[in-house]
């Protein structure tokens, strides 16, 4: 799918991720750097953070003692499949230099628009829609 870097994450993935039910943090570092001066809107209370040597849960259990590697092979065993996150970026995500086509009479498709909105790469990013000429 991509890197999660806040703001300026890889197409689609920022949507993704902080829209998710819950997420699964593997070794993270939550910085202004990593979290794009804090702009991520990731909750807390749906987090399972998962670190080197201990495990927090929703940001107010924290389980010590738990070795990473052993951790994830079972934790793996435990969760069931769920891609509807990942049906949802696939039908938004367009993909570098591929710009697909709406039909004549269609309705504007939320897949195309998307594939116009670009983000700048700066720390504080905004985004600029540039839409494509259409001759009549």
């Amino acid at each position: 799918m991509g890197l999660y870097f806040a703001q300026i994450s890889s197409e689609g993935v920022c949507e993704a991720v902080e829209s998710a039910d819950a997420y699964i943090f593997v070794g993270p570092t939550f910085n202004d750097y990593s979290t794009c001066a804090f702009s991520h809107l990731l909750s807390e209370s749906k987090m399972v953070r998962i670190d080197a040597r201990r495990v927090t849960v929703a940001g107010k259990q924290t389980f010590g003692c738990v070795n990473m590697a052993e951790f994830l092979p079972e934790l793996a065993k435990e969760l069931k499949p769920n891609d509807t996150t990942w049906q949802a970026f696939q039908r938004t995500y367009v993909g570098p230099g591929k710009v697909p086509s709406n039909g004549k009479d269609e309705p504007l498709k939320g897949k195309i628009l998307y594939s116009h909105l670009q983000v700048s790469p700066s720390l504080y990013c905004c985004l600029s829609c540039v839409l494509p000429r259409r001759d009549v």
